[in-house]
């Protein structure tokens, strides 16, 4: 039982301790924070603070890898179901980021370190890969990683502008935006000639 309650005051601290990085975020840089400061906010004791964390950087990298972990657990779960259609899964991720639009706004502004991009892309990229592989034995590493990388970037795009800029759309109008570019390119919106 005593076990159980220092567990839960363990969560509840690093919990405090997170939520109140991604409010200092919200108002400057992640380099201009410091650990007296927002420990401060957390309202914990500098050696409660060095319990859990090194740095600031080790708190915001925590953040995102709990959030990158929740990403790949929903592609790894999107790629292992019968529902295969990936209108089924944009629109499962628009609505997850919609759900979780305030913690992505925060990680993904330039007061957070900028490689929350690059990492989430890392991941997915291994995830993805491995599965069009299995599927697709024919196609060669440098043509899926091709692949791969223009839906990735282009669809990181698209989320990225949905979200900071707090576009008035739902999820399933990006979901039915992103497939239709994906399936029709741009011919389906612009005239080009």
């Amino acid at each position: 039982m005593k076990k159980e309650k220092v567990d839960r005051r363990i969560k509840y601290t690093k919990m405090v301790i997170q939520e109140s990085l991604l409010q200092l975020i919200k108002e400057k840089p992640i380099a201009k924070i410091s650990i007296k400061e927002l420990c401060e906010k957390a309202d914990v004791n500098r050696g409660t603070f060095y319990n859990h964390y090194q740095d600031v950087y080790d708190v915001l990298d925590n953040i995102q890898s709990k959030v990158s972990k929740e990403i790949i657990e929903s592609v790894t779960v999107y790629l292992q179901s019968t529902k295969k259609q990936i209108t089924d899964f944009s629109l499962y991720l628009f609505e997850y980021l919609d759900k979780n639009r305030e913690i992505f706004k925060i990680l993904l502004s330039k007061n957070a370190n900028g490689d929350f991009i690059d990492n989430i892309y890392f991941l997915v990229q291994d995830t993805v890969m491995k599965d069009w592989k299995q599927k697709n034995p024919k196609i060669d590493d440098k043509t899926l990683k091709m692949m791969f990388h223009y839906i990735a970037y282009g669809s990181i795009s698209i989320l990225q502008l949905w979200i900071e800029n707090d576009l008035q759309t739902t999820p399933e109008e990006m979901s039915i935006f992103m497939n239709q570019i994906s399936e029709f390119g741009y011919s389906k919106y612009l005239i080009v000639n």
